[in-house]
């Protein structure tokens, strides 16, 4: 293990965030999937899965008090990851999905970009805020 650390506190707080989000999405699935035939499956990966991100931390020496993040955090991991995935949605991005009708990316993709500011507003509703 390194003595100096290979993310800045920055970095860190970003990554532990980021990994909450998807903490308390996999505590949401635990709950949904609990009587499906399935139950069981999805429930060890979602172990898996947290086992790993308590492992992943604990490789680049994230404190476990770094792992609860601010309200602040909370709302910037959640755009940040929502920022990543709505183009997707964009018109030309559904091709992977089959023929796109030439008007769709009139009517979509002004809405996805809307939706894109949208949450652009929202993550800098909170900057500045305290990080702790």
């Amino acid at each position: 293990m390194r003595d100096d650390p290979i993310l800045n506190r920055d970095q860190a707080r970003h990554l532990a965030a980021t990994l909450a989000v998807l903490s308390g999405d996999l505590d949401s699935l635990r709950a949904a999937v609990q009587q499906q035939p399935w139950a069981a499956t999805a429930g060890a990966e979602i172990a898996g899965l947290e086992a790993e991100i308590t492992r992943l931390l604990e490789d680049l020496g994230i404190a476990h008090r770094a792992r609860r993040t601010s309200p602040a955090q909370q709302l910037a991991a959640v755009c940040g990851v929502w920022r990543a995935r709505l183009p997707e949605l964009r018109a030309g991005m559904l091709r992977a999905y089959g023929s796109v009708d030439p008007h769709l990316s009139g009517v979509l993709d002004p809405h996805v970009q809307r939706l894109l500011e949208h949450l652009e507003r929202l993550a800098a509703a909170s900057e500045g805020a305290d990080p702790e």
